[in-house]
């Protein structure tokens, strides 16, 4: 059956980040704080590494997920702030800084191409970020008109591979695993993840790594080959 949807990875897929500058994000955080308050930047790095880093490793082995705006809420708490304005609207701001995201290379082209196809978009993330953060970011990067449909294993606990966050994304795009193909540069999460539901896997790969663990339908070292591997220009 021809492919008529394509659903993408975001990080390290859709888009490139830079290695996190902490400081940036923890003094836009204490920019947001309504006063008094005696914090400092070094105060919120200190709950980052003790905190956060315990969450983000915890949520690996379980195959369930935090967002970061729940952390957000934890940190007001525990460390006695309230931040003024809107809680996702800042957490996402606040990655925006740290991460200073791009598109990755060969992106936009892929995407014109399938959109030009009419083929249906998605963006499945295992993420902290929620879907409004992820919708944020490929506005402010220009990707967001593309998409039909964004889902963030934040906003629905299970993360990928597990079939049920795939189940999802397909009932949302209307769409049958067998004229569904899903792109990633995860071999254990987005590859995994496609192949256990019949989902055609394209590899983005391009470091040239050798898959092991599971075998990718297609492998692509640029984005821009994702539509002729599929057939669609």
């Amino acid at each position: 059956m021809p492919v008529s949807t394509v659903i993408f990875d975001f990080g390290s897929t859709l888009i490139r980040s830079s290695e996190p500058v902490l400081e940036e994000g923890a003094k836009f955080l204490l920019s947001r704080a309504i006063p008094p308050h005696n914090l400092k930047p070094d105060d919120l790095l200190r709950f980052d590494q003790e905190v956060f880093q315990d969450m983000l490793e915890r949520r690996i082995p379980s195959g369930l997920d935090f967002t970061l705006p729940q952390y957000l809420t934890l940190l007001q708490a525990c460390l006695g702030i309230r931040f003024d304005g809107d809680i996702e609207e800042i957490a996402f701001e606040c990655w925006f800084r740290q991460y200073q995201p791009k598109p990755e290379s060969g992106a936009m082209d892929c995407l014109r191409v399938l959109k030009g196809h009419g083929v249906k978009l998605g963006v499945l993330s295992n993420t902290v970020l929620t879907r409004r953060c992820v919708e944020l970011a490929l506005e402010k990067l220009g990707m967001f008109d593309f998409f039909d449909v964004v889902l963030c294993s934040s906003d629905v606990a299970y993360r990928k591979p597990h079939s049920l966050i795939f189940q999802a994304i397909l009932r949302l795009l209307e769409a049958t695993p067998e004229s569904t193909a899903m792109v990633g540069d995860s071999l254990d999460d987005d590859i995994a993840g496609a192949v256990s539901c019949g989902i055609a896997a394209v590899w983005y790969n391009p470091q040239g790594a050798i898959a092991c663990s599971v075998k990718p339908d297609y492998i692509v070292a640029d984005l821009r080959s994702v539509p002729r591997v599929l057939s669609l220009g």
